[in-house]
């Protein structure tokens, strides 16, 4: 047997109209026979992509209000988002930002979830004011909320997705609301009652103690302007980390076909479980944006193929937490594969028997006179 490497070059330019979120699927009308083993070799992408993408188009929030404060009434919620798939390409922090207050201010872009609809309120009541700002200094955003009603304003998730707000600066997900698995912030919003009215009020029903509280444990603020002890300084979330929009961290090389023997973690309720993975390579952006993200690696991550026989194979990209890029987030990219191969040797009718024939003499040596 020999051992020899084929080499494969992939151009993401001629993928096909069919080939979805920036993958691409390669035919190899001959085949790679004995095919034992392949690696990533080298990896060129423009540092261009798009920061917007999936599901973090949908910024979400939840709103808690109770509209009679004295009573034992309980708090109406509702889930809350704006849409910002029509922002397309490359935005930076500043503008982001001002495209988030802009719609925040629209009451007819401000969507329900439950029903789609919009108007961004619970009946006829005044919407909460919502407004975002970005320190360029510290890199930092911070939300400020206003009401001259008893609103709750929280940073909500769905599922594991936290949106937008993760690279906001926003990276707990335990400190997220979500009506989906989590009652742990409507239990805590239900507790203060009666809540307290009036620019005088304080103690521990009041707007000012209750947001002490909340902000502790969670990405969420009571907007009741009213009272003084309820201060702008009270009323405004501060992004525990700097903003990551403008940049990533790096990007998963994935394939179906040629990985499945290494593991990724996951969170599955309380515990992150390890999981069968299709990661190729973990390439790495300490690139600034702009320039071109190259990996090139002279120890290969190796990984044993299920198949000897390689007819065609996909190439799957994912961000940093596992999420797909639309179609249109990624520029072009090239892609260098390495196939260990191994040969057999093929030996001819004629050789297998002369190789015979000279084992029986070897065994059975004729003893001469």
């Amino acid at each position: 047997m020999s051992v020899r490497n084929v080499y494969v070059h992939v151009d993401s330019s001629n993928r096909l109209k069919s080939d979805a979120n920036g993958g691409v699927r390669v035919h190899v009308p001959h085949g790679l026979q004995n095919a034992t083993r392949v690696a990533v070799k080298a990896f060129s992408l423009p540092n261009t992509a798009d920061n917007l993408y999936g599901e973090m188009h949908k910024l979400r929030w939840i709103e808690y209000y109770k509209s009679s404060p004295g009573s034992n009434d309980a708090w109406a919620q509702k889930e809350f988002y704006i849409d910002l798939s029509d922002v397309k390409n490359y935005t930076t922090t500043a503008e982001i930002v001002n495209e988030i207050n802009t719609r925040l201010a629209d009451p007819a872009k401000v969507f329900a979830r439950e029903d789609g609809s919009t108007g961004h309120k619970f009946g006829n009541e005044t919407p909460l004011t919502i407004q975002l700002a970005y320190d360029p200094t510290t890199y930092k955003i911070s939300i400020l909320v206003s009401s001259t009603l008893q609103k709750v304003f929280a940073i909500a998730r769905q599922g594991s997705e936290l949106g937008a707000w993760e690279q906001l600066g926003f990276t707990n997900p335990w400190k997220y609301a979500s009506t989906d698995d989590d009652l742990s912030l409507t239990v805590a919003v239900a507790n203060y009652i009666p809540i307290l009215t009036g620019a005088s009020s304080s103690g521990a029903q009041s707007a000012s103690a209750m947001n002490e509280r909340l902000k502790k444990d969670f990405y969420a603020v009571n907007g009741y302007s009213v009272q003084t002890l309820n201060t702008v300084a009270m009323r405004t979330l501060q992004a525990p980390h700097h903003s990551t929009h403008e940049n990533f961290p790096g990007i998963y090389l994935c394939s179906d076909a040629l990985a499945g023997d290494g593991y990724e973690s996951i969170q599955q309720g309380q515990m992150n479980v390890a999981i069968p993975s299709n990661v190729l390579e973990w390439i790495t952006n300490d690139q600034p944006k702009f320039s071109f993200l190259h990996h090139e690696s002279s120890t290969l991550t190796w990984h044993t193929l299920k198949d000897p026989s390689i007819r065609a194979f996909d190439i799957q990209i994912r961000d940093h937490r596992g999420r797909r890029f639309d179609s249109s987030a990624l520029p072009n990219y090239n892609l260098t594969l390495v196939f260990e191969m191994v040969d057999k040797i093929e030996y001819t009718k004629e050789f297998l028997e002369e190789y015979n024939k000279e084992g029986w003499r070897k065994a059975h040596p004729i003893r001469r006179q």
